[in-house]
C-alpha cells in the first residue's frame, strides 16, 4: 500500500458538532467530514460497492529518496507534529516534481496549523495535479463551507461524486450541506439514503437523520387530506 494513499488523512479529524439543530428532538448533525481521516485502504469506506475508487489506481512517487521523505512526513503527521511535517512535504514536492497526494497532505498540515488560505491553495493544487483526488475535493468543500460559500462547497462535493459516484462520505457530506446549510431537504434526504445504501450495516445516526427529515418535509401537494377526528356530540 502506498505511503500517500494508505495514510491519506488517517489521523486528521475535522468533524465539528453543528450548533443549529432544527428542533430539540432533531438528531444532532456533525459538520461535513472532508475525508481527511480516511481508512488505511482508500477503497475500503464503501465495502459493498463493486466500482473501485479511481484515485486508488493513480501513480505515486516510487524513488527511494522521495519515499523516505514521505515516510518521515507521515510519521510526523501521525504524531501531530505539523510544523515538522511541512518542510518534509515541501522537499518531497521539490524532489518529485509534485504528486497530488503530497499536495493534499501539505494542505492537511496547513489546515491543522490554521493557515486556511494556504491549505485551500494546496488542495487546489492536489486536484489540478490529479482530478480524481476525491479526498481533496472533500477538503476543498469543507473550507468553502466554513467560508460561507455553500455553492462552491456543493460544486466540490459534486466533483468528487462525478469521479466516484459510489463514494459514501461524499454523499453524507453533501447531504449535511443541503440539510443544515442550504435548506434543501429533499436533496439531503436523497444523499443520506445513498450513503446508507453504501454501508455494510445501516448507520444508526444517519438513519435517525433520515427519519427526522421525513418528518420535517412537507406533504406532497396531491396528498389526500386526513379525515377529521371523530368527536362525541354533546347532549
Amino acid at each position: 500500500m502506498s505511503c500517500i494513499k494508505s495514510c491519506a488523512g488517517a489521523l486528521f479529524a475535522l468533524a465539528l458538532l453543528a450548533g443549529c439543530a432544527t428542533s430539540p428532538e432533531a438528531p444532532e448533525r456533525a459538520d461535513p467530514e472532508p475525508d481527511l481521516n480516511q481508512p488505511l485502504d482508500p477503497a475500503a469506506d464503501a465495502p459493498r460497492v463493486p466500482v473501485p475508487n479511481p484515485y486508488a489506481a493513480q501513480p505515486e512517487p516510487n524513488d527511494p529518496a522521495t519515499r523516505a521523505l514521505l515516510d518521515k512526513a507521515n510519521a510526523a503527521m501521525a504524531a501531530k507534529a505539523w510544523g515538522k511535517a511541512e518542510p518534509l512535504l515541501l522537499q518531497a514536492i521539490e524532489q518529485s516534481g509534485g504528486y497530488s497526494g503530497v499536495y493534499y497532505n501539505l494542505g492537511r498540515v496547513y489546515y491543522e496549523l490554521n493557515r486556511k488560505e494556504e491549505a485551500l491553495a494546496q488542495f487546489q493544487n492536489a486536484v489540478a495535479m490529479n482530478d480524481k483526488n476525491i479526498y481533496a475535493y472533500n477538503a476543498l468543500a469543507l473550507i468553502k463551507r466554513e467560508q460561507g460559500d455553500f455553492a462552491a462547497a456543493e460544486t466540490a462535493y459534486r466533483q468528487a461524486l462525478a469521479v466516484w459516484p459510489d463514494h459514501a462520505n461524499s454523499h453524507k457530506n453533501l447531504g449535511i450541506l443541503y440539510d443544515l446549510y442550504m435548506g434543501r431537504l429533499a436533496d439531503a434526504l436523497s444523499h443520506y439514503r445513498n450513503y446508507q445504501a453504501l454501508q455494510p450495516e445501516p448507520d444508526r445516526l444517519v438513519n435517525a437523520w433520515i427519519v427526522d427529515l421525513e418528518r420535517r418535509m412537507p406533504a406532497p401537494a396531491d396528498a389526500t387530506p386526513a379525515e377529521p377526528a371523530a368527536t362525541e356530540e354533546g347532549e
